[in-house]
């Protein structure tokens, strides 16, 4: 084999734990971000699902990976050369182990969602460039019978919401359904948008932002709010702020609340201390208004099946 060969295999170094660290925290950097897997991660991602490698490199990757997260199992899938893990020392692996499970997680929304679809791609053969509004295609589902999820009052909205005399959508769901395994799928986001009309909208802002929404215009990018100091101020996105978390029993009912709440980016957003939530958030953007909730997939196909398949 010619040294011009030789140089374009290098050989292998085992990691160092600073190194190694290194590598996850830029990685994770790049993926809240937004920047897409290269195709050498995907490659990687890849390998690391099939089912039929049984090298001693690669048992040794997957018995490291499954004592991870899910969310850090694909992450350190895509980081680490396998046959680099295999000449790491398991001191260094396992403190790696134990410093990821007893930190808070820092893989924000984004770098959920580019994991999410970066796995649903590689499982069905899919281009890899393609969104996650591509790949988690929205569901409709009658509205019924929305007393099996919301409150009374809340389910009476729904049902009666329209826009400029027309019946909106309502419900749209958006969540990983494309893998068959809910403990594979249980640390990625699921969501339920409600498309609000301008005749309930304000009292929702109110009751849920505790913000006075002095106008909605349909002409312009946002919600017009007047604040306590008498400033005008036009915005196209809420969020739900710590003080009030408590509201989404009040305005959903419970099953709702209750989903929001053992959501895992909720729970890190109250142990963080941060002072709002990206859980609950309302939009107007383009003339159209609607309320997202956020929470784990779990939750959301157990709420979409209840929409979907309530008595008709």
């Amino acid at each position: 084999m010619s040294s011009s060969v030789r140089k374009a295999y290098p050989v292998r170094k085992a990691y160092q734990y600073d190194t190694a660290w290194d590598l996850v925290s830029k990685r994770e950097d790049s993926l809240n971000e937004g920047k897409r897997l290269s195709d050498k991660k995907f490659g990687r991602l890849k390998r690391f699902h099939e089912t039929t490698i049984d090298s001693k490199p690669a048992r040794k990757l997957r018995l490291f990976l499954e004592e991870l997260p899910m969310p850090y199992k694909l992450l350190c899938a895509i980081v680490f050369a396998q046959d680099s893990i295999y000449k790491t020392p398991d001191s260094v692996l396992q403190a790696l182990i134990t410093k990821t499970n007893a930190r808070p997680s820092k893989l924000r929304h984004t770098g959920l969602q580019i994991l999410c679809y970066s796995q649903i791609t590689m499982k069905h053969g899919r281009d890899s460039s393609e969104t996650w509004e591509q790949i988690v295609s929205p569901t409709y589902p009658k509205v019924k019978d929305v007393e099996s999820v919301f409150c009374p009052e809340m389910a009476k909205k729904i049902k009666t919401c329209q826009v400029k005399g027309v019946e909106c959508k309502k419900l749209v769901l958006r969540f990983p359904k494309s893998t068959n395994h809910l403990e594979t799928a249980k640390a990625f986001p699921a969501f339920v948008d409600l498309e609000i009309c301008e005749k309930y909208m304000g009292e929702l802002v109110m009751r849920l932002f505790g913000v006075d929404v002095n106008r909605i215009s349909d002409t312009e990018l946002g919600f017009q709010m007047r604040h306590e100091s008498g400033i005008m101020q036009n915005t196209s996105c809420l969020s739900l702020v710590e003080a009030l978390r408590g509201r989404t029993l009040e305005v959903f009912g419970k099953e709702i609340h209750s989903a929001i709440a053992e959501c895992e980016n909720y729970k890190d957003e109250a142990k963080n201390k941060i002072n709002t939530t990206t859980c609950v958030r309302a939009f107007w953007v383009e003339g159209e208004a609607r309320i997202r909730l956020e929470m784990e997939a779990i939750a959301g196909v157990a709420i979409s099946n209840k929409l979907l398949w309530s008595k008709q």
